[in-house]
């Protein structure tokens, strides 16, 4: 019965995995698919949620909610596999924000820059104020616990070390966005972020087929 449980776990913990990587995937491979498309879009200058706006808005929608779906099932393996709860869990919730607020913004468009605010772009702005402090917050809050687990010590200075710049990119958006490179910077934060997911999301596979094996 032990045994059974322990193998209906360890299959949660390998789809939680694979369903973050292939977000991560996806996300990639759709903005990447976006730039393409959009030649029209300065990216230095326009934020990726702008691309809802336009001929190829079902996909960048699209990528809001692969993203949440990911960053979920990155926490529910992430805590399945550590030993120590407590430490996590204001790392953990930060992230669960972070995810809920992400969907949120899928669910509301935002709108250009130069048009007018609609309500539908506020509450999009809003989700926005909430999940970027949400995640900067949350990536050093996971990844520093993460040292005094046996399973997963392995990571935690790369995952650290990943923390750092997505800081220094959150409180540098301002500044660049008078220097109209706001886009730049959301894309860079986001770049570090998919990063991170993968390592973490490639550890938890590792932990659950160790324990398959």
């Amino acid at each position: 019965m032990y045994r059974e449980k322990s193998e209906g776990g360890d299959r949660l913990d390998t789809i939680a995995a694979y369903i973050t990587l292939s977000s991560v995937i996806y996300y990639a491979i759709a903005i990447i698919l976006l730039h393409i498309l959009r030649t029209d879009f300065d990216p230095r200058y326009r934020y990726l949620s702008e691309y809802v706006n336009g001929p190829y808005g079902a996909l960048m929608t699209s990528t809001f909610f692969v993203l949440s779906l990911g960053s979920l099932a990155l926490a529910f393996g992430l805590w399945r596999t550590v030993s120590s709860k407590i430490r996590f869990a204001p790392g953990t919730l930060l992230w669960l924000a972070w995810a809920c607020t992400v969907f949120l913004a899928g669910v509301y468009p935002s709108d250009l820059q130069e048009s007018p605010t609609t309500c539908n772009g506020r509450i999009h702005n809003q989700m926005g104020m909430i999940a970027f402090p949400c995640a900067t917050l949350a990536l050093p809050l996971l990844s520093l616990p993460l040292r005094w687990d046996k399973k997963w010590r392995a990571v935690w200075a790369s995952a650290v070390l990943l923390s750092l710049p997505m800081i220094i990119s959150f409180f540098a958006l301002d500044r660049l966005g008078e220097m109209h490179l706001a886009g730049l910077d959301e894309r860079f934060f986001l770049g570090i972020t998919l990063i991170w997911m993968w390592v973490i999301g490639s550890k938890t596979l590792a932990i659950a087929r160790g324990r398959e094996c």
